[in-house]
């Protein structure tokens, strides 16, 4: 279950013994009252939270836990056995063989790094200029992504996350594994977006530099909703559950992720946007002239054409 794990009865299917609990044995409606205690009472519960989780996942999450203590005692010995373990997935991640590379440099043990071990060294994959430019001009929103597990709290600023699907209600966020809430997205399996306002640039900002960098100083700039680190005064903001995620392909792990519960604050405000080119701006007045649209003018050239039975739909595009 997302937040904390259960033991299933493989004889009764219906009773889930909570490990953390003494043996507590529950029903599916504890499963769910146990939920709510730990993400709060508006956060929707699925019956697909209680399906049983594979053997990495469950090993990825434990040692996700690990790690963090291990880097929170700075203890370099417990590190190195943690992160030895992670570079052995299949799907582990260039980051996580750095970081393997690191601890044992850090222990002076330099001849135990093997050849197998993936490393990008830098110039290895740099944007050709002329690409960049042209990607560069792509403005888009700005959004807090925040995660917190076992009582930490770390968050950036991106203008990366973006909805992916419309029959349901999955989003995409990319974090750098060398960013320090990418371990805790990883170990809590959540995270919550907050949509930044035009008058919000500096919360932006601020998220923008490594948070170690100003020693997390501005609390201020994020508060707890139920359960969900978000900015105040923004919006909107999204509490999602990890659904799957690419690692290791990119130097950002993209995480996909379910809508589960949803805040809403100014809705009318202006969005604040950003381009790497042309750096943080508000959305302005309408794009769209009043008036005729230009489907009215199509659907009138489709009349004149003999077409007029074509279903226009409702304007938009699936994708």
């Amino acid at each position: 279950m997302p937040g904390h794990f259960l033991v299933r009865d493989m004889a009764d299917r219906d009773v889930f013994i909570d490990a953390f609990d003494g043996g507590r044995t529950m029903a599916p409606a504890g499963c769910r009252h146990l939920f709510h205690q730990i993400h709060g009472t508006l956060a929707p519960f699925h019956d697909d939270f209680l399906a049983p989780v594979g053997r990495d996942l469950i090993l990825r999450r434990m040692l996700a836990n690990l790690r963090n203590v291990y880097v929170g005692r700075g203890d370099t010995a417990s590190l190195l056995w943690v992160v030895e373990l992670n570079a052995q997935f299949a799907d582990s991640s260039v980051a996580e063989h750095r970081e393997l590379a690191d601890v044992l440099s850090a222990r002076g043990a330099f001849g135990r790094f093997g050849a197998d071990h993936r490393i990008c060294r830098p110039g290895d994959h740099v944007i050709d200029r002329t690409i960049k430019r042209s990607l560069g001009q792509m403005m888009k929103g700005v959004e807090i992504v925040s995660a917190t597990h076992e009582g930490v709290t770390r968050a950036y600023c991106s203008h990366w996350v973006s909805q992916v699907s419309f029959d349901e209600p999955i989003v995409l966020a990319s974090v750098s594994p060398k960013h320090d809430t990418h371990p805790l997205l990883v170990a809590s399996g959540r995270f919550a977006v907050s949509i930044l306002a035009a008058d919000q640039v500096d919360i932006g900002q601020y998220f923008s530099y490594p948070g170690r960098k100003f020693h997390h100083l501005a609390s201020e700039y994020l508060y707890d909703a139920d359960g969900w680190a978000v900015v105040p005064n923004a919006i909107a903001w999204l509490g999602c559950e990890i659904v799957d995620r690419i690692a290791g392909r990119f130097d950002h792990d993209l995480f996909f992720a379910r809508v589960i519960v949803t805040g809403e604050g100014r809705l009318r405000e202006a969005p604040l946007l950003y381009s790497s080119r042309l750096g943080w701006r508000g959305a302005g007045e309408s794009a769209r002239e009043p008036g005729r649209s230009v489907r009215d003018r199509l659907l009138e050239r489709l009349v004149a054409l003999g077409l007029d039975d074509v279903d226009a739909g409702d304007g938009l595009d699936d994708d």
